[in-house]
């Protein structure tokens, strides 16, 4: 099956005042029930922090941040900080319901509550072939790319064994402050077998990062409903553009020179390009495939040992005592992970209409 080319939130980050300065949980909870529309019971209080936070409440990787003094009350002026990264972002989708609840409306609960973005990431994913990390490359080296930004940097992964490159990055701008940055990167060759498991043949994200005060207007647009591709390409369109070369234009002044097909083709892709709306599997991923890879062949070996010398039952015995020494182990993050899981796989395909 063909796959359309997708436009998604792939980075969410805030901070908003606290509603009491003295109680941390009352000011956490008022975060997950009233803007994240979750259930503070499903969160998990975890003493560590990012970002000079030093305590934050997890479910799974929706993550809400605070600080507390060395008297255990709460350092108000650091407010209280929500951050879901790319999986956290796919996770908080498994709650969304069309109109209901989408993107859109999460942001302006947030606006609403005066909140400050500091980071915002729109990840466009490509399958349809209409960009490509190596020609935007050899358009920077020749100077080729008008953008206000000053600098690009350039990363290429390759194998040891046969030297074959497995991931390549193209990076336009610089992190942090109230800058922005657009990054390319062949997600078919970090996904690498997984990819073409799947039946996909060519896939590059095309991924823009905004931060602090672009972060915010970027929001405030979301907020006013404004479709998510139609902001994302009307920011990459006044902010990057490719020229012709020297052969093909004798103007000296290259911000003069004419756009290049290639990248007006790629801007017209927002016409066939949708809103993600397919929920993905992504909690215990890892741990499913540290199973699948790493740990079902040595506990096939011992399972048929067992089988083979005491018989089945003393096999399946076997697993259910491995099975009672890992239930023995387990603590809240584990089972908050365990529920995310079954929301995941009970949940309707897609969460848009």
């Amino acid at each position: 099956m063909k796959r359309s080319n997708t436009v998604t939130i792939d980075w969410f980050a805030n901070t908003v005042k606290p509603v009491d300065d003295a109680d941390y949980i009352r000011s956490c909870k008022y975060v997950i029930e009233e803007l994240l529309k979750l259930n503070f019971n499903d969160f998990v209080l975890e003493l560590y922090g990012t970002n000079r936070y030093n305590h934050h409440f997890a479910y799974a990787d929706i993550k809400v941040y605070f600080s507390l003094n060395d008297d255990n009350s709460m350092n108000y002026g650091m407010g209280i900080f929500t951050e879901m990264r790319g999986q956290g972002c796919r996770q908080y989708e498994q709650f969304m319901n069309g109109s209901v609840n989408n993107w859109s409306a999460l942001i302006s609960r947030y606006l609403n509550d005066c909140a400050h973005f500091t980071r915002l990431d729109v990840a466009n994913d490509i399958y349809d072939g209409s960009l490509s990390v190596q020609k935007i490359y050899e358009y920077c080296k020749q100077g080729l790319c008008i953008s206000y930004s000053k600098k690009y940097e350039y990363h290429e992964t390759g194998r040891l064994e046969d030297g074959e490159i497995v991931g390549e990055t193209i990076n336009i701008g610089k992190k942090g402050s109230n800058s922005q940055q657009w990054g390319v990167y062949n997600k078919l060759m970090e996904q690498g077998e997984k990819a073409s498991d799947i039946g996909i043949n060519s896939w590059v994200r095309s991924e823009l990062r905004l931060f602090g005060d672009k972060a915010v207007l970027f929001a405030q647009n979301m907020a006013s409903k404004k479709p998510l591709k139609d902001l994302f390409f009307s920011v990459l369109a006044s902010h990057y553009r490719f020229v012709l070369s020297d052969k093909y234009s004798i103007d000296t002044k290259k911000s003069r020179r004419e756009t290049v097909s290639w990248w007006n083709e790629y801007i017209q892709t927002k016409e066939r390009t949708k809103l993600k709306t397919i929920r993905e599997e992504t909690t215990l991923l890892k741990s499913k495939e540290f199973l699948e890879t790493q740990v079902a062949r040595t506990l096939t070996k011992v399972y048929k040992a067992y089988e083979s010398s005491q018989g089945v039952e003393s096999a399946n015995a076997y697993i259910k005592y491995l099975l009672a020494i890992g239930l023995e182990k387990m603590n809240d993050k584990d089972y908050t992970e365990v529920k995310e899981f079954s929301i995941e796989q009970n949940n309707n395909f897609s969460w848009g209409k």
